[in-house]
């Protein structure tokens, strides 16, 4: 995945979806949103992100969980990339989304 800062959209099968910010930087992904910070290392085409709610006047997208993991599996489009994948542990928790380059990172 190219280093840089990108655009994130989400969406989960709990009828729910996000949007946020992410920076990408020597194999690291680090962002959020006005609910949740992710936090995640990619191994190949896929990443084991980290996901903690910090505003907890906002429920994530999927609902009450406070702290969980995301399995994602990433596939590079141009300009950016689509993910998906579920929750470590609860493979009825589902998530898809897509990431769109919008600048390098300093």
């Amino acid at each position: 995945m190219k280093d840089g800062i990108y655009r994130v959209t989400f969406d989960s099968n709990q009828n729910d979806y996000g949007f946020g910010i992410v920076t990408v930087r020597n194999g690291s992904i680090n962002g959020g949103d006005h609910t949740c910070y992710y936090q995640g290392v990619f191994v190949g085409d896929k990443v084991d992100l980290r996901v903690v709610t910090y505003n907890k006047n906002n429920t994530s997208v999927f609902g009450d969980l406070d702290k969980f993991n995301l399995d994602l599996s990433f596939r590079e489009m141009p300009g950016g990339a689509v993910f998906d994948g579920c929750v470590s542990g609860r493979s009825d928790l589902k998530l898809k989304g897509s990431m769109h380059f919008l600048d390098d990172a300093v």
